[in-house]
């Protein structure tokens, strides 16, 4: 289905291609600025006219647009449906298991398993990636990372969340990541974290970029 944050970015494109093309002519907004609506429009329509390479860069992208459109409304058999979910992928790091938890709870948070040696909850959150279409291959499944945050990371999110300031909330503060084989977490923000994001979404020898598996 065609959704609004889709038509929001058709509407960038559409006006990054006009600032383009009137940049590349030498044109400016301030150049085509009528008193009323129909003299702009009027002012428009001469502009278009009078410049057939414009005329037909719009009609380009206008079909574009519409092609586009279809493309989104029509149904695929080939891709998974999105469903929302209040739930999200952890990872045991005792048995080194999948389990699901509640997507709001930050980690890491208790296990099935229990606690670490060290007391300390045995949850951290688990990035599961795969290259099925479908979602339903799960012998393409994998965890791309692993992510947990510091303990003062942990109380800066449950406050934001308390408060409801999330959106204000720096997505990197007192985030740590690490691959499942690795030993040491590491800033999601460093070089070495950005490094690990990257390579997790790195696309496959057919080009296609991994998606992130929702939980049933």
């Amino acid at each position: 289905m065609f959704r609004f944050d889709n038509f929001k970015y058709l509407k960038y494109k559409l006006e990054q291609k006009w600032s383009e093309i009137t940049a590349s002519k030498g044109y400016s907004r301030s150049s085509y600025k009528g008193e009323t609506f129909l003299q702009r429009l009027a002012e428009f329509r001469v502009l278009i006219s009078t410049h057939p390479v414009l005329k037909i860069s719009i009609s380009s992208v206008c079909l574009i647009l519409i092609v586009t459109m279809l493309w989104l409304a029509m149904p695929s058999s080939d891709k998974e449906k999105i469903t929302d979910t209040d739930k999200a992928w952890f990872y045991d790091l005792n048995t080194k298991k999948l389990f699901t938890a509640d997507k709001m709870s930050f980690p890491p948070v208790n296990a099935p398993s229990g606690p670490l040696p060290d007391g300390r909850p045995a949850g951290v959150l688990a990035h599961v990636l795969t290259f099925d279409l479908t979602g339903k291959d799960k012998s393409q499944q994998f965890i791309g990372y692993l992510e947990k945050l510091t303990d003062k990371g942990k109380q800066e999110w449950q406050d934001a969340l308390a408060n409801g300031t999330l959106a204000k909330m720096n997505w990197a503060a007192g985030r740590l990541i690490k691959k499942v084989e690795d030993e040491k977490w590491l800033k999601a923000d460093s070089p070495e974290g950005i490094k690990i994001r990257t390579q997790a979404y790195k696309p496959n020898e057919k080009g296609h970029t991994p998606n992130y598996v929702n939980p049933k």
